[in-house]
């Protein structure tokens, strides 16, 4: 799964939506290589990566698939 998601992601990306496994990994790619841009990175309960424009992060309270993200309503990082 690594490498179609690292295959996939190119100059013709604007918009990455990753849910579940696939943010996890979706996640570490772009962390790792900010060279990698993507205007915007849709999320469930994560936390700010490199080379990302925009970045919508979704989380449910009392999920316990995202308890450990900030809140929403306070800034990530620089942003």
């Amino acid at each position: 799964m690594h490498r179609q998601i690292l295959e996939s992601l190119g100059p013709h990306n604007r918009v990455v939506v990753a849910h579940s496994l696939g943010t996890v990994i979706t996640y570490e790619i772009l962390r790792q290589q900010p060279e990698i841009q993507v205007e915007e990175f849709v999320t469930v309960g994560s936390h700010w990566p490199g080379g990302v424009v925009r970045w919508t992060n979704v989380a449910a309270e009392g999920d316990l698939a995202t308890a450990a993200a900030p809140r929403l309503d306070l800034p990530i990082g620089d942003r």
